[in-house]
Protein backbone atom coordinates (compact mmCIF):
# COMPACT_ATOMS: atom_id res chain seq x y z
CA UNK A 1 0.00 0.00 0.00
CA UNK A 2 1.07 3.57 -0.57
CA UNK A 3 0.14 6.86 0.96
CA UNK A 4 -2.85 8.50 -0.75
CA UNK A 5 -2.07 11.24 -3.25
CA UNK A 6 -2.17 14.50 -1.28
CA UNK A 7 -3.64 17.87 -2.22
CA UNK A 8 -2.26 21.20 -1.09
CA UNK A 9 1.36 22.23 -0.70
CA UNK A 10 1.71 21.34 3.01
CA UNK A 11 0.05 17.96 2.49
CA UNK A 12 2.44 17.31 -0.41
CA UNK A 13 5.39 18.35 1.78
CA UNK A 14 4.34 15.97 4.56
CA UNK A 15 3.75 13.16 2.08
CA UNK A 16 7.13 13.55 0.40
CA UNK A 17 9.12 13.94 3.63
CA UNK A 18 7.34 11.08 5.39
CA UNK A 19 7.98 8.67 2.51
CA UNK A 20 11.68 9.41 2.55
CA UNK A 21 12.34 9.77 6.27
CA UNK A 22 10.47 6.59 7.19
CA UNK A 23 13.56 4.59 6.25
CA UNK A 24 15.61 6.24 9.00
CA UNK A 25 13.04 7.55 11.50
CA UNK A 26 9.63 6.69 12.86
CA UNK A 27 7.28 9.22 11.25
CA UNK A 28 3.80 10.07 12.49
CA UNK A 29 1.60 12.57 10.70
CA UNK A 30 -1.16 14.19 12.72
CA UNK A 31 -4.02 15.75 10.76
CA UNK A 32 -7.55 16.92 11.37
CA UNK A 33 -10.22 14.31 10.72
CA UNK A 34 -12.82 14.86 8.03
CA UNK A 35 -16.06 13.02 7.41
CA UNK A 36 -15.56 9.46 6.22
CA UNK A 37 -11.92 9.23 7.29
CA UNK A 38 -10.51 6.62 9.65
CA UNK A 39 -8.80 7.82 12.85
CA UNK A 40 -5.64 5.83 12.09
CA UNK A 41 -3.82 4.63 8.99
CA UNK A 42 -0.39 3.21 8.35
CA UNK A 43 1.22 3.00 4.92
CA UNK A 44 4.82 2.20 4.02
CA UNK A 45 6.02 2.69 7.58
CA UNK A 46 4.29 6.06 7.99
CA UNK A 47 1.52 6.40 10.57
CA UNK A 48 -1.27 8.93 10.13
CA UNK A 49 -3.35 9.88 13.17
CA UNK A 50 -6.47 11.95 12.50
CA UNK A 51 -7.83 14.08 15.29
CA UNK A 52 -11.40 15.44 15.37
CA UNK A 53 -11.50 19.23 15.02
CA UNK A 54 -15.25 19.90 15.09
CA UNK A 55 -15.05 21.54 18.53
CA UNK A 56 -12.41 23.96 17.26
CA UNK A 57 -14.52 24.85 14.22
CA UNK A 58 -17.37 25.84 16.54
CA UNK A 59 -15.06 27.86 18.80
CA UNK A 60 -13.57 29.72 15.82
CA UNK A 61 -17.04 30.63 14.53
CA UNK A 62 -17.91 32.04 17.95
CA UNK A 63 -14.64 33.97 18.21
CA UNK A 64 -15.21 35.55 14.81
CA UNK A 65 -18.37 37.13 16.23
CA UNK A 66 -16.25 39.00 18.80
CA UNK A 67 -14.20 41.35 16.57
CA UNK A 68 -13.42 43.80 19.38
CA UNK A 69 -11.26 41.14 21.04
CA UNK A 70 -9.00 40.94 18.00
CA UNK A 71 -7.12 43.15 15.54
CA UNK A 72 -5.50 42.64 12.12
CA UNK A 73 -2.14 41.83 13.74
CA UNK A 74 -3.80 39.64 16.41
CA UNK A 75 -6.39 37.77 14.35
CA UNK A 76 -8.59 34.91 15.47
CA UNK A 77 -6.59 32.29 13.56
CA UNK A 78 -3.42 33.14 15.53
CA UNK A 79 -5.15 33.23 18.93
CA UNK A 80 -4.24 30.69 21.61
CA UNK A 81 -7.93 29.72 21.55
CA UNK A 82 -7.84 28.86 17.86
CA UNK A 83 -7.40 25.09 17.29
CA UNK A 84 -6.85 24.69 21.05
CA UNK A 85 -8.63 21.35 21.45
CA UNK A 86 -6.87 19.91 18.39
CA UNK A 87 -3.45 21.07 19.57
CA UNK A 88 -3.92 19.67 23.09
CA UNK A 89 -5.04 16.30 21.73
CA UNK A 90 -2.11 16.10 19.33
CA UNK A 91 0.49 17.04 21.95
CA UNK A 92 -0.88 14.61 24.55
CA UNK A 93 -0.93 11.81 21.99
CA UNK A 94 2.62 12.67 20.91
CA UNK A 95 3.77 12.59 24.54
CA UNK A 96 2.06 9.26 25.16
CA UNK A 97 3.85 7.55 22.28
CA UNK A 98 7.18 9.27 22.94
CA UNK A 99 7.62 11.59 19.96
CA UNK A 100 10.94 13.41 20.28
CA UNK A 101 10.32 16.11 17.67
CA UNK A 102 7.11 18.04 17.02
CA UNK A 103 7.28 19.56 13.53
CA UNK A 104 4.48 22.11 13.23
CA UNK A 105 3.40 23.98 10.12
CA UNK A 106 2.49 27.68 10.41
CA UNK A 107 0.56 27.58 13.71
CA UNK A 108 2.85 29.30 16.21
CA UNK A 109 0.27 28.87 19.01
CA UNK A 110 1.32 25.21 19.03
CA UNK A 111 4.61 26.09 20.73
CA UNK A 112 3.42 27.20 24.22
CA UNK A 113 1.08 24.22 24.53
CA UNK A 114 3.71 21.75 23.34
CA UNK A 115 6.32 23.24 25.67
CA UNK A 116 3.96 22.95 28.64
CA UNK A 117 2.55 19.47 27.98
CA UNK A 118 5.49 17.66 26.38
CA UNK A 119 8.65 19.09 27.91
CA UNK A 120 10.93 16.41 26.46
CA UNK A 121 10.06 17.16 22.85
CA UNK A 122 11.98 19.43 20.50
CA UNK A 123 9.71 21.93 18.76
CA UNK A 124 10.19 22.85 15.09
CA UNK A 125 7.99 25.62 13.66
CA UNK A 126 7.93 25.53 9.86
CA UNK A 127 6.61 28.66 8.15
CA UNK A 128 5.17 28.53 4.65
CA UNK A 129 4.02 32.15 4.78
CA UNK A 130 5.16 35.51 6.18
CA UNK A 131 2.98 35.53 9.30
CA UNK A 132 5.96 35.81 11.65
CA UNK A 133 6.69 39.28 10.30
CA UNK A 134 3.04 40.30 9.93
CA UNK A 135 1.57 39.29 13.28
CA UNK A 136 2.10 41.25 16.52
CA UNK A 137 5.80 40.78 17.42
CA UNK A 138 5.08 40.80 21.16
CA UNK A 139 2.77 37.83 20.67
CA UNK A 140 5.10 35.98 18.29
CA UNK A 141 8.41 36.48 20.14
CA UNK A 142 7.37 34.43 23.16
CA UNK A 143 6.25 31.58 20.94
CA UNK A 144 9.45 31.55 18.89
CA UNK A 145 11.52 31.58 22.06
CA UNK A 146 9.98 28.21 22.95
CA UNK A 147 10.93 26.66 19.60
CA UNK A 148 14.19 24.78 19.17
CA UNK A 149 14.19 25.64 15.49
CA UNK A 150 12.21 27.85 13.11
CA UNK A 151 12.26 26.92 9.42
CA UNK A 152 11.25 29.14 6.52
CA UNK A 153 10.31 27.63 3.17
CA UNK A 154 12.31 30.33 1.38
CA UNK A 155 15.30 32.55 2.03
CA UNK A 156 12.96 35.52 2.10
CA UNK A 157 10.70 34.05 4.80
CA UNK A 158 13.73 33.08 6.91
CA UNK A 159 15.63 36.34 6.44
CA UNK A 160 12.65 38.55 7.25
CA UNK A 161 12.02 36.57 10.44
CA UNK A 162 15.70 36.80 11.43
CA UNK A 163 15.69 40.57 10.88
CA UNK A 164 12.59 41.06 13.01
CA UNK A 165 13.67 38.70 15.79
CA UNK A 166 17.44 39.20 15.62
CA UNK A 167 18.01 37.84 19.13
CA UNK A 168 16.50 34.53 17.98
CA UNK A 169 18.17 34.43 14.56
CA UNK A 170 20.49 31.61 15.64
CA UNK A 171 17.62 29.14 15.55
CA UNK A 172 16.19 30.22 12.18
CA UNK A 173 16.87 28.10 9.10
CA UNK A 174 15.87 27.92 5.44
CA UNK A 175 14.64 24.69 3.86
CA UNK A 176 13.32 25.06 0.34
CA UNK A 177 10.39 23.07 -0.96
CA UNK A 178 11.08 20.39 -3.53
CA UNK A 179 9.77 18.41 -6.47
CA UNK A 180 9.54 14.72 -7.30
CA UNK A 181 11.73 14.55 -10.39
CA UNK A 182 10.71 10.94 -11.02
CA UNK A 183 7.04 11.93 -11.30
CA UNK A 184 7.59 15.24 -13.07
CA UNK A 185 9.72 14.01 -15.94
CA UNK A 186 11.37 16.06 -18.65
CA UNK A 187 9.21 16.36 -21.75
CA UNK A 188 10.54 16.67 -25.31
CA UNK A 189 11.25 20.20 -26.46
CA UNK A 190 9.29 21.45 -29.46
CA UNK A 191 8.25 24.37 -31.60
CA UNK A 192 5.82 26.74 -29.96
CA UNK A 193 2.10 26.16 -30.27
CA UNK A 194 1.46 29.26 -28.15
CA UNK A 195 -0.01 27.22 -25.29
CA UNK A 196 0.22 29.01 -21.94
CA UNK A 197 -0.47 27.28 -18.62
CA UNK A 198 -1.31 28.49 -15.12
CA UNK A 199 -1.52 26.03 -12.21
CA UNK A 200 -2.66 27.08 -8.75
CA UNK A 201 -5.52 27.99 -6.49
CA UNK A 202 -7.87 30.60 -7.90
CA UNK A 203 -7.28 33.22 -5.24
CA UNK A 204 -6.70 36.96 -5.82
CA UNK A 205 -3.06 36.96 -4.65
CA UNK A 206 -2.22 34.45 -7.40
CA UNK A 207 -2.74 37.29 -9.88
CA UNK A 208 -4.84 35.47 -12.47
CA UNK A 209 -6.71 38.72 -13.17
CA UNK A 210 -3.39 40.28 -14.21
CA UNK A 211 -2.62 37.22 -16.33
CA UNK A 212 -5.91 37.62 -18.21
CA UNK A 213 -5.12 41.30 -18.80
CA UNK A 214 -1.68 40.28 -20.07
CA UNK A 215 -3.22 37.65 -22.34
CA UNK A 216 -5.26 40.34 -24.08
CA UNK A 217 -1.97 42.07 -24.93
CA UNK A 218 -0.38 38.80 -26.03
CA UNK A 219 -3.27 38.08 -28.41
CA UNK A 220 -2.55 41.28 -30.30
CA UNK A 221 0.87 39.87 -31.18
CA UNK A 222 0.18 36.11 -31.04
CA UNK A 223 -3.50 35.73 -32.02
CA UNK A 224 -3.31 31.95 -31.76
CA UNK A 225 -2.29 31.94 -28.09
CA UNK A 226 -4.38 30.00 -25.59
CA UNK A 227 -4.37 29.95 -21.79
CA UNK A 228 -5.27 26.90 -19.74
CA UNK A 229 -6.02 27.57 -16.07
CA UNK A 230 -5.75 24.53 -13.78
CA UNK A 231 -7.07 24.94 -10.25
CA UNK A 232 -10.29 25.46 -8.37
CA UNK A 233 -11.45 28.57 -6.56
CA UNK A 234 -10.07 28.64 -3.03
CA UNK A 235 -9.60 32.16 -1.73
CA UNK A 236 -7.07 32.77 0.99
CA UNK A 237 -9.16 34.15 3.88
CA UNK A 238 -8.99 37.93 3.97
CA UNK A 239 -7.66 38.03 7.54
CA UNK A 240 -4.78 35.69 6.63
CA UNK A 241 -3.34 37.88 3.90
CA UNK A 242 -5.02 41.11 2.78
CA UNK A 243 -5.64 42.49 6.27
CA UNK A 244 -2.20 41.38 7.51
CA UNK A 245 -0.12 42.82 4.68
CA UNK A 246 1.36 46.31 4.65
CA UNK A 247 1.96 46.06 0.90
CA UNK A 248 -0.50 48.38 -0.94
CA UNK A 249 -0.54 45.97 -3.87
CA UNK A 250 -1.73 43.12 -1.64
CA UNK A 251 -4.12 45.29 0.36
CA UNK A 252 -5.66 46.36 -2.93
CA UNK A 253 -6.86 42.80 -3.45
CA UNK A 254 -9.62 43.50 -0.94
CA UNK A 255 -11.78 44.49 -3.91
CA UNK A 256 -12.09 40.82 -4.85
CA UNK A 257 -13.67 39.84 -1.52
CA UNK A 258 -17.22 40.96 -2.25
CA UNK A 259 -20.25 38.81 -2.92
CA UNK A 260 -19.05 37.60 -6.31
CA UNK A 261 -16.56 34.76 -6.41
CA UNK A 262 -13.09 35.28 -7.87
CA UNK A 263 -13.74 33.01 -10.86
CA UNK A 264 -16.98 34.84 -11.59
CA UNK A 265 -15.05 38.11 -11.57
CA UNK A 266 -12.38 36.65 -13.86
CA UNK A 267 -15.00 35.54 -16.37
CA UNK A 268 -16.69 38.91 -16.17
CA UNK A 269 -13.55 40.86 -17.08
CA UNK A 270 -12.97 39.02 -20.38
CA UNK A 271 -14.35 40.20 -23.71
CA UNK A 272 -15.68 37.35 -25.89
CA UNK A 273 -12.57 37.24 -28.07
CA UNK A 274 -10.40 36.67 -24.98
CA UNK A 275 -12.81 34.26 -23.28
CA UNK A 276 -12.67 32.00 -26.33
CA UNK A 277 -8.92 31.60 -25.79
CA UNK A 278 -9.14 30.71 -22.07
CA UNK A 279 -9.98 27.32 -20.59
CA UNK A 280 -10.84 26.94 -16.90
CA UNK A 281 -9.88 23.29 -16.48
CA UNK A 282 -10.66 22.95 -12.77
CA UNK A 283 -8.73 20.85 -10.28
CA UNK A 284 -6.18 18.32 -11.50
CA UNK A 285 -4.77 15.54 -9.33
CA UNK A 286 -1.11 16.04 -8.55
CA UNK A 287 -0.10 12.82 -10.29
CA UNK A 288 -1.64 14.06 -13.56
CA UNK A 289 -0.06 17.51 -13.60
CA UNK A 290 3.02 16.29 -15.43
CA UNK A 291 0.95 15.56 -18.55
CA UNK A 292 -0.68 18.98 -18.39
CA UNK A 293 2.70 20.70 -18.14
CA UNK A 294 4.09 18.61 -21.00
CA UNK A 295 1.20 19.78 -23.18
CA UNK A 296 2.13 23.44 -22.61
CA UNK A 297 4.83 25.64 -24.09
CA UNK A 298 5.21 27.97 -21.15
CA UNK A 299 4.13 27.99 -17.49
CA UNK A 300 3.17 31.37 -16.04
CA UNK A 301 2.96 32.34 -12.36
CA UNK A 302 1.70 35.97 -12.09
CA UNK A 303 1.53 36.06 -8.26
CA UNK A 304 1.19 39.29 -6.32
CA UNK A 305 2.04 37.44 -3.12
CA UNK A 306 3.61 34.00 -2.77
CA UNK A 307 6.30 32.22 -0.78
CA UNK A 308 7.83 29.28 -2.68
CA UNK A 309 5.28 27.84 -5.13
CA UNK A 310 5.63 24.18 -6.06
CA UNK A 311 4.30 24.88 -9.55
CA UNK A 312 7.54 26.57 -10.59
CA UNK A 313 9.60 23.55 -9.51
CA UNK A 314 7.19 21.15 -11.22
CA UNK A 315 7.38 23.13 -14.47
CA UNK A 316 11.19 23.19 -14.37
CA UNK A 317 11.32 19.46 -13.65
CA UNK A 318 9.17 18.88 -16.75
CA UNK A 319 11.57 20.93 -18.85
CA UNK A 320 9.34 23.95 -19.34
CA UNK A 321 10.44 27.57 -19.15
CA UNK A 322 8.70 29.70 -16.53
CA UNK A 323 7.55 33.31 -16.38
CA UNK A 324 7.10 34.37 -12.76
CA UNK A 325 6.94 37.55 -10.71
CA UNK A 326 9.45 39.02 -8.30
CA UNK A 327 7.60 38.08 -5.12
CA UNK A 328 8.50 35.85 -2.17
CA UNK A 329 10.86 33.03 -3.04
CA UNK A 330 10.09 32.95 -6.78
CA UNK A 331 13.47 34.54 -7.67
CA UNK A 332 15.12 31.79 -5.60
CA UNK A 333 13.46 29.19 -7.83
CA UNK A 334 13.76 30.77 -11.28
CA UNK A 335 17.20 31.73 -12.50
CA UNK A 336 16.30 34.82 -14.52
CA UNK A 337 17.45 34.57 -18.11
CA UNK A 338 18.47 30.93 -17.78
CA UNK A 339 15.48 28.87 -16.60
CA UNK A 340 12.83 31.51 -17.19
CA UNK A 341 12.03 35.18 -16.83
CA UNK A 342 11.19 37.18 -13.70
CA UNK A 343 9.03 40.30 -14.06
CA UNK A 344 7.70 42.83 -11.59
CA UNK A 345 4.33 41.90 -10.07
CA UNK A 346 1.04 43.62 -10.88
CA UNK A 347 2.36 44.61 -14.33
CA UNK A 348 0.36 43.03 -17.19
CA UNK A 349 2.47 44.74 -19.87
CA UNK A 350 5.73 43.30 -18.50
CA UNK A 351 4.09 39.90 -18.11
CA UNK A 352 2.87 39.99 -21.71
CA UNK A 353 6.29 41.04 -23.03
CA UNK A 354 7.97 38.14 -21.22
CA UNK A 355 5.45 35.61 -22.52
CA UNK A 356 5.75 36.84 -26.12
CA UNK A 357 9.56 36.88 -25.89
CA UNK A 358 9.61 33.18 -25.04
CA UNK A 359 6.81 32.13 -27.37
CA UNK A 360 8.62 33.76 -30.29
CA UNK A 361 12.03 32.22 -29.55
CA UNK A 362 11.93 28.42 -29.61
CA UNK A 363 15.66 28.06 -29.06
CA UNK A 364 15.69 30.31 -25.98
CA UNK A 365 12.55 28.80 -24.51
CA UNK A 366 13.73 25.23 -25.02
CA UNK A 367 17.19 25.94 -23.61
CA UNK A 368 15.52 27.39 -20.52
CA UNK A 369 13.49 24.19 -20.21
CA UNK A 370 16.64 22.05 -20.30
CA UNK A 371 18.37 24.29 -17.74
CA UNK A 372 15.27 24.22 -15.54
CA UNK A 373 15.26 20.43 -15.48
CA UNK A 374 18.92 20.41 -14.49
CA UNK A 375 18.28 22.96 -11.74
CA UNK A 376 15.34 20.96 -10.38
CA UNK A 377 17.38 17.75 -10.30
CA UNK A 378 20.44 19.27 -8.63
CA UNK A 379 18.80 21.56 -6.09
CA UNK A 380 15.16 20.72 -5.45
CA UNK A 381 14.68 16.97 -5.62
CA UNK A 382 12.60 15.90 -2.60
CA UNK A 383 15.23 13.32 -1.61
CA UNK A 384 17.76 16.13 -1.30
CA UNK A 385 15.31 18.18 0.79
CA UNK A 386 14.67 15.17 3.04
CA UNK A 387 18.41 14.75 3.61
CA UNK A 388 18.69 18.37 4.68
CA UNK A 389 15.67 18.01 6.96
CA UNK A 390 17.17 14.92 8.57
CA UNK A 391 20.35 16.90 9.26
CA UNK A 392 18.29 19.63 10.91
CA UNK A 393 16.59 17.05 13.11
CA UNK A 394 19.99 15.63 14.06
CA UNK A 395 21.11 19.14 14.96
CA UNK A 396 18.37 19.63 17.53
CA UNK A 397 18.50 16.03 18.78
CA UNK A 398 22.25 16.15 19.45
CA UNK A 399 21.61 18.00 22.69
CA UNK A 400 22.78 21.49 21.74
CA UNK A 401 19.87 23.86 22.22
CA UNK A 402 19.23 26.66 19.77
CA UNK A 403 19.98 29.26 22.45
CA UNK A 404 23.49 27.80 22.83
CA UNK A 405 24.24 28.03 19.14
CA UNK A 406 26.08 30.91 17.54
CA UNK A 407 24.27 33.09 15.04
CA UNK A 408 26.33 31.40 12.32
CA UNK A 409 23.70 28.88 11.35
CA UNK A 410 24.36 25.43 9.92
CA UNK A 411 21.55 25.73 7.38
CA UNK A 412 21.83 29.31 6.07
CA UNK A 413 18.96 31.76 5.74
CA UNK A 414 19.52 31.68 2.00
CA UNK A 415 20.76 28.37 0.61
CA UNK A 416 24.37 29.01 -0.47
CA UNK A 417 24.23 26.07 -2.85
CA UNK A 418 21.24 27.55 -4.66
CA UNK A 419 22.97 30.92 -4.81
CA UNK A 420 26.22 29.35 -6.06
CA UNK A 421 24.57 27.41 -8.87
CA UNK A 422 22.63 30.51 -9.89
CA UNK A 423 25.86 32.48 -10.10
CA UNK A 424 27.43 29.76 -12.28
CA UNK A 425 24.73 28.98 -14.47
CA UNK A 426 22.58 6.59 8.18
CA UNK A 427 19.73 4.74 10.09
CA UNK A 428 18.96 6.36 13.48
CA UNK A 429 15.98 4.33 14.64
CA UNK A 430 12.61 5.38 16.02
CA UNK A 431 12.91 9.00 17.04
CA UNK A 432 9.20 9.65 16.81
CA UNK A 433 9.59 12.44 14.29
CA UNK A 434 6.22 14.00 13.75
CA UNK A 435 5.44 16.26 10.83
CA UNK A 436 2.15 17.79 11.92
CA UNK A 437 -0.41 19.98 10.22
Amino acid sequence: MTLPVPRGSIAIWNHQMARRLSAVRKVIIFASMHKGQKPFDEHDGVSCVRVPANVDATVIRLLQKLPLWFSPSRPVFASMLSHLAYIVRVVLHARRIGCRVLHVHNLSQFAPIAAALHKEARIVLHMHCEWLTQLDPQMIWGRLALCNMVIGCSGRVSSLAAERFDDLSGRIRCLHNGVDVSTFKASPQRRSRDKLLFIGRLSPEKGVHRLIEALQLVLKRRPGATLRIIGSESKTPREMLVRLSKDPMVRGLDRFYGKAGYMEQLRGMMPPETASRVQFAGRCDNDKLSDAIADSDLVVLPSLSDTFPLTILEAMACGRAVVATRVGGCPEEVEHGKTGLIVEPDNPAALADAMVTLLEDDELRNSMGVAGRERAEHLFDWSRVAGKLNNLYREILDGVSASQQSTTVAQPLVDDEVRSLSAQGVKTGGDGIQPSF
